[in-house]
């Protein structure tokens, strides 16, 4: 309750609200809260003088907690791999939307393109940057497992935009990939495909080793018997395809959930493009992207939310910011399964 008062006392500091808070049950679901503890964090701010219910209306505003003198607006500094013009669409949307609710709460966001923190050994590169680049928080998009060891033994706050590497435990937001995975799998035995693989690139993140976790965990606990194996492929169309045209030739799996929607497209192009035209081989995309809106046959994906995520990257930074802690430690989305044009059923 403690906590929930505390990011309410900063909300209301920052102006985030201006006459009226919002209703109780959008305000539990933004604060990733129950109601029974909204309740008892607005009536320790009602016995502040802060606010005032009204029956029927809501909370009205009734004051705001004092700003320590020369307090400035709170800066939350993001790294990204590279420019911010080469992150995928869907990326850049909650990037936006995110730098938006943080506006809104009088909090500013600094994008940092910097490559030399996604090497192998980022210490001295991280260390400058947050020295030279001071903020109240940080946000490592796509972080490799060495940036995030790093920033587990510094003292600075941080929430990590995606998955956590195993062993290490900083705040972070992601999708939740093992049941999209789990999800998959059983879409795919349930259509035939007693042979299913996993395609990734060839150096996981922690959401990829989440999402062979559980499309492996499916398939060994299916009550039909699946054989899946999890496949690692570079990042070009010549790469992306050499390892199915292998394992096709001699009877490989014909049910696939392709990471990367790029990936997908390579592999859907050099499906249709042989003999058969890819007959009884499903596939199935991980992930999210407006173009495969345009695809025909539409391939069933995994539909990701960007407003939802930049809602659930904005409430933990918030609380990091208020408090030094998000209420929930990893928030995990649910993606909406789309079945596009139809999952392809094996053949028989």
């Amino acid at each position: 309750m403690a906590q929930t008062a505390a990011c309410l006392r900063a909300g209301i500091a920052a102006g985030r609200w201006r006459d009226w808070l919002p209703a109780e049950r959008a305000l539990a679901r933004e604060l990733s809260v129950g109601r029974n503890t909204l309740r008892r964090a607005l009536a320790a701010l009602e016995g502040a003088n802060l606010l005032r219910p009204e029956p029927g209306r809501g909370h009205r505003l009734t004051g705001r907690p004092r700003r320590p003198r020369g307090a400035t607006a709170a800066t939350v500094g993001m790294l990204i791999p590279h420019a911010f013009g080469q992150l995928r669409p869907t990326t850049i949307e909650w990037i936006d939307r995110l730098r938006e609710k943080l506006a809104d709460q009088g909090t500013r966001l600094q994008v940092h393109a910097a490559p030399a923190c996604y090497g192998k050994r980022p210490a001295a590169a991280l260390a400058r940057i947050c020295d030279r680049q001071p903020a109240e928080c940080w946000v490592p998009v796509l972080s490799t497992e060495p940036m995030q060891e790093w920033f587990a033994t510094q003292s600075r706050p941080c929430v990590v935009a995606g998955s956590n590497f195993p062993g290490i435990d900083l705040p972070s937001v992601d999708l939740d990939h093992a049941a999209t995975a789990r999800h998959a799998a059983g879409v795919l035995i349930a259509r035939g495909h007693h042979r299913i693989a996993l395609l990734l690139k060839a150096v996981n993140s922690a959401g990829d080793l989440r999402t062979a976790e559980g499309f492996l965990a499916a398939a060994r606990s299916a009550s039909r018997p699946a054989e899946a194996v999890v496949i690692h492929t570079g990042e070009s169309r010549e790469e992306a395809i050499k390892p199915l045209a292998s394992l096709r030739n001699r009877g490989g799996p014909t049910g696939l959930l392709v990471a990367n929607p790029y990936r997908l497209l390579a592999i859907a192009g050099w499906l249709a493009a042989q003999p058969d035209r890819g007959a009884g081989v499903a596939l199935l995309s991980r992930d999210d992207d407006p173009f495969l809106r345009f695809l025909k046959p539409r391939p069933p994906r995994y539909r990701f939310d960007p407003a939802a995520f930049a809602r659930a990257m904005g409430t933990s930074i918030g609380q990091v910011l208020a408090y030094g802690a998000p209420a929930r430690r990893h928030a995990r989305l649910l993606a909406e399964f789309d079945a596009g044009d139809g999952v392809v059923a094996a053949r028989v």
